[in-house]
């Protein structure tokens, strides 16, 4: 089911199954639809009423015979083992559904606790706020949660409404659902994937959910291995890392010691498919950044033209230069010359005096405006479909057109 929190003024929105009404967004307590009551006094027309832990709801079940109950919990995520305990004292009073909220709820944390998903089937509803623990409240339905909160403009982390219902297209969701993720960290630049990859899966009828993860670097090698994924996008900053958690690797990956896409315990680097559209023979090359794309990008094109790299930290270009066996010089003394220009700089950094014919490869989605008075100019976008559509074909085993 998808609840929906009904703010102040709104429209009672047809693709939802029951509208929760609480005193800190709405003043109403009375609908002539499904309705949940949180946080406020229960009534005999409410289909469910939340009640917070440890408030007992034993003589309200008696009160009210025909509600249905949550009982809920908010507050700071301890351990597996004090949140099992948690669980089963709220069980206790024999509400239908069992929530825990959590102030934050690392992706780690959440794994640990699947198998609560399984002892306490379709009656626990449970995950992190804010947008860093999103991925838990997908996870959560995914896993057999009786419902996912959702709200028109996404109130404490909720995933929005035309999301849930556009992108994700969460009522096609299932225990059988295959997941497929987005390994990111909190700087990684936003990612368009999941807003393509899902409407394409529910184009095609294909049964899987491709999803965000947000985590530190000591959670990569837990999650690479986890049996609740099926596959990964991997972005910055693990690229490198996760080319050295891989079992086996590609061509690609070998050539480029990093890989951005993890499935069935071998290691893919996809970012190069881009780089088929452009002729590098004999042409003087420049790719700004130190990234994992840019050391990709060098790795797969040394030896084929002439290439600089150009990045702006002094210890960081001796290091790639080291890594690399490329010139690395500072970005300020740019070749003004060159014939080809790739930018994987995840920020706008305007290139002056550059020749209208170079070609440009932009790597990011919402590209440098600079750039489009070039000739020769492929953007971010291009540069995705094309990693993606050889990431899918390796995850699902044939062609796929973004």
């Amino acid at each position: 089911m998808i609840v929906y929190t009904l703010g102040d003024n709104e429209e009672l929105p047809q693709e939802v199954d029951l509208i929760e009404l609480r005193p800190d967004r709405t003043s109403l307590t009375h609908l002539n639809c499904p309705y949940l009551l949180t946080n406020q006094p229960p009534t005999q027309d409410a289909n469910y009423c939340d009640v917070p832990y440890p408030s007992p709801i034993g003589q309200l079940k008696k009160e009210f015979p025909l509600v249905k109950w949550v009982y809920s919990f908010h507050g700071t995520y301890l351990s597996f083992q004090k949140t099992a305990e948690l669980i089963g004292e709220m069980f206790k009073e024999r509400p239908e559904i069992v929530k825990c909220c959590f102030d934050t709820l690392k992706i780690t944390d959440f794994l640990e606790l699947i198998p609560l998903f399984e002892k306490y089937r379709e009656q626990l509803v449970l995950f992190g706020k804010g947008e860093e623990s999103q991925a838990t409240r997908l996870l959560s339905y995914c896993l057999g949660a009786p419902w996912i909160y959702t709200s028109k403009e996404g109130f404490h982390g909720q995933i929005p409404l035309k999301d849930l219902s556009h992108i994700y297209y969460i009522q096609r969701v299932s225990r059988n659902t295959k997941i497929f993720a987005l390994i990111k960290g909190k700087e990684s630049p936003p990612s368009i994937g999941y807003r393509l990859y899902n409407p394409l899966f529910f184009e095609k009828g294909i049964d899987a959910l491709y999803i965000n993860i947000v985590i530190d670097h000591d959670a990569l090698k837990t999650v690479m291995e986890h049996p609740l994924f099926s596959g990964f996008s991997i972005t910055m900053p693990f690229k490198k890392q996760a080319f050295e958690y891989a079992k086996l690797h590609d061509e690609n990956a070998l050539i480029c010691q990093t890989i951005n896409t993890y499935y069935q315990g071998v290691g893919y680097n996809t970012d190069v498919e881009i780089l088929k559209q452009i002729p590098f023979e004999g042409k003087k090359v420049g790719i700004l950044g130190g990234g994992g794309v840019s050391k990709a990008f060098t790795n797969k094109l040394k030896g084929s033209c002439d290439l600089k790299v150009y990045m702006r930290n002094p210890k960081k270009r001796i290091e790639f230069e080291s890594q690399t066996s490329v010139p690395c010089l500072c970005i300020d003394n740019i070749d003004e010359d060159l014939d080809i220009l790739i930018d994987t700089l995840p920020i706008q950094w305007v290139t002056k005096n550059l020749k209208k014919t170079t070609q440009v490869l932009d790597m990011k989605v919402d590209f440098n405006q600079a750039y489009s008075s070039q000739i020769n100019f492929i953007d971010g976008l291009d540069a995705f479909k094309a990693q993606g559509q050889k990431q899918l074909q390796i995850f699902f085993s044939y062609e796929f057109f973004l």
